[in-house]
């Protein structure tokens, strides 16, 4: 792998790994997902599964040593990639389908007028 490939490996694992543990220690979530997870707990453990998913598949293809150790941490990478895929959708609020959009509440700092007449 070259370094543009480890970079972006990295940068992978990172993006997951940070808001995964954020989520399962203090139960914070992005601004944009908090009204429509119910479970940020178990979604963290969910993204913190995915995580594990892409450090697998960076490890299978950079350290492998052995025939089969590579088919190892292919498949068990995909098996915590759906299953963390499986908890991120479990973690989402009884009523809001990934279709419904939220609507947009103005910024704290926009005046409201009254509709003229």
């Amino acid at each position: 792998m070259d370094t543009f490939e480890w970079a972006a490996a990295i940068l992978a694992v990172t993006i997951c790994f940070g808001p995964g543990l954020a989520a399962v220690t203090t139960a914070w979530l992005f601004p944009w997902l908090r009204g429509s997870i119910a479970r940020p707990r178990l979604w963290g453990w969910g993204e913190l599964m995915l995580g594990l998913f892409f450090a697998m598949q960076l490890m299978d293809q950079t350290v492998v040593s052995t025939p089969h150790s590579g088919d190892v941490l292919f498949y068990g990478g995909l098996a915590f990639g759906i299953a963390g895929l499986y908890l991120m959708m479990l973690a989402r609020s009884p009523g809001t389908p990934p279709e419904v959009q939220v609507p947009a509440q103005p910024y704290g700092s926009e005046v409201q007028l009254p509709p003229r007449q």
